[in-house]
């Protein structure tokens, strides 16, 4: 995301928005997805990260 954002600074915000809209909301929405389907140990950090996120 942050990568993302750094090769559009040099464009509008209408087109930062756009730009958003169309290719970050598809990279959160399969990250939400991976998340939700995750089988982690609970105390391992990546468990607790995701229980993080979920709350």
């Amino acid at each position: 995301m942050f990568a993302r954002e750094r090769q559009w600074q040099h464009f509008s915000p209408r087109v930062r928005r756009r730009r958003r809209r169309s290719q970050i909301c598809k990279l959160l929405k399969r990250f939400w997805k991976w998340i939700a389907s995750a089988r982690v140990l609970p105390k391992s950090r990546l468990g607790k990260a995701i229980t993080y996120c979920r709350r």
